[in-house]
């Protein structure tokens, strides 16, 4: 007999090893499950942006696109040609590690209309800092070749994500611990 804590840090006995590997290996299935989940998010979210860069860079060529536009004119423009932004400073924010600026401080920020335009513009620069990624791009990344090499990239991001989709739990798990 054997005395071990359980996943949920109950104290809990054990007859043989096999019950012990047979409650770690759900246990780590569950957590196997949850990484594939993640896994697939995360590839499919680098696999978009990629694709938006491609559709910039073409856009910008193509002169589809005014990248010297002022900021709120290349905002409407990141809205009205339906490209996704990634809200980094709401992910610091809910991370904890700075302040929402579209947050006011009390009250009496609400009557001040100077705190309210300089809210505003925050609000706007917030919002077009979700479109860094494709705003901040070097220009000598803007060439037909690195839009081929962008997209040649987002299609093995695809054929990974279709592997990891093919993927069974179990057999990550295996291969895990193959590889331990």
């Amino acid at each position: 007999n054997m005395v071990l804590f359980d996943a949920e840090g109950k104290v809990k006995r054990y007859n043989n090893v096999t019950e012990i590997q047979k409650e770690f290996f759900e246990l780590c299935l569950k957590f196997v499950y949850k990484r594939k989940e993640y896994m697939i998010q995360e590839l499919e979210r680098e696999c978009e942006v990629l694709i938006n860069k491609v559709k910039y860079i073409l856009q910008v060529r193509s002169d589809e696109f005014d990248a010297k536009a002022s900021e709120a004119n290349l905002l409407k423009q990141f809205i009205k040609s339906n490209y996704k932004g990634y809200p980094i400073i709401k992910k610091a924010k809910v991370a904890g590690d700075i302040e929402d600026p579209t947050e006011s401080k009390d009250a009496q920020d609400d009557d001040d209309e100077d705190e309210n335009d300089m809210n505003d513009n925050e609000v706007r620069k917030t919002i077009l800092s979700d479109f860094a990624y494709l705003w901040g791009m070097n220009i000598r990344s803007l060439s037909k070749e690195q839009a081929v090499k962008l997209q040649a990239l987002c299609d093995a991001k695809k054929k990974e994500i279709k592997e990891l989709k093919a993927t069974s739990p179990e057999d990550m798990l295996r291969k895990d611990l193959d590889e331990f």
